[in-house]
């Protein structure tokens, strides 16, 4: 069943420079299409994050649908995304964080939900 909401938290320290988390059907369900949106609170460091979906026609690639953003400690980032996908109504999607250049550490919080 695909999913609709869900949170999930990371850090990115020492040589992690990055996190994809994947919602592709493998350990996570891919989401139900539609737009969604999300709050991404860091905690600690300096984070880029970006959205991208999996685009199955022409080259099997991955596309932006929601461009990256820089994000400090103590922001949080309001936004939204679009999740499409083929006939069978369940996008691939990928959440793509980064700590910064300069940055010790990164440590973020994501929520996101369904809204149409």
């Amino acid at each position: 069943m695909a999913v609709t909401n869900d949170s999930f938290q990371g850090t990115l320290e020492g040589t992690d420079y990055g996190d994809n988390v994947d919602y592709d059907g493998g350990s996570r369900e891919k989401l139900e299409t539609g737009r969604y949106d999300y709050t991404l609170t860091i905690t600690d460091g300096k984070v880029s994050f970006k959205v991208q979906a999996r685009e199955f026609e022409g080259n099997d690639s991955w596309v932006t649908v929601e461009e990256k953003q820089k994000i400090r400690d103590g922001s949080i980032l309001n936004g939204s995304f679009d999740a499409e996908s083929p006939p069978d109504n369940e996008a691939t999607v990928r959440f793509n964080f980064n700590r910064e250049f300069a940055s010790s550490k990164g440590a973020y919080e994501l929520e996101f939900h369904k809204v149409s």
